[in-house]
C-alpha cells in the first residue's frame, strides 16, 4: 500500500493489516506514489487515497485492455484481496482515532 505521501497513516494501516493475517503475501505499506490510479486525483488534491497493490499474475497486461474479460479472473486472487480491501476500510472506519489527514499539497509532501 503506497502511502503517497500520508506517512500519518502507516502506524494505523500496519495494525490493521496485522489483523488481517495470515495473508497469502506479505502486506507491505510504503511511502511510494502511484501516478496511475484511479486514486491519484485525490492524492494531489491532498485527501488520504490508498491504491492496494496485488500480486496477480499478467495484471499488467491484460487491466483495463479489450482482453481484460471475467474469465481471466482468479477467483481465489479475488476473494482474498476483496476481503482484505473490506477489511482495511472497516478498521479504518471503526478506528477510535482519526486515520489520515487532509495534506496541504503545496507545502506537506
Amino acid at each position: 500500500m503506497p502511502l503517497a505521501g500520508h506517512r500519518e497513516l502507516a502506524e494505523s494501516l500496519a495494525e490493521i493489516s496485522a489483523q488481517a493475517r495470515p495473508a497469502p503475501e506479505p502486506i507491505r505499506i510504503s511511502n511510494g506514489y502511484l501516478t496511475f490510479t484511479d486514486a491519484y486525483s485525490f492524492t494531489l488534491a491532498g485527501a488520504p487515497a490508498i491504491a492496494f497493490l496485488q500480486i496477480s499474475p499478467d495484471y499488467a497486461l491484460l487491466a483495463h485492455s479489450a482482453a481484460d474479460t471475467l474469465d481471466k479472473i482468479d477467483a481465489k486472487t479475488l476473494v482474498h484481496n476483496t476481503a482484505f480491501i473490506a477489511h482495511t476500510a472497516l478498521g479504518m472506519a471503526n478506528s477510535p482515532r482519526r486515520v489520515g489527514k487532509f495534506l496541504d499539497v503545496r507545502r506537506d509532501c
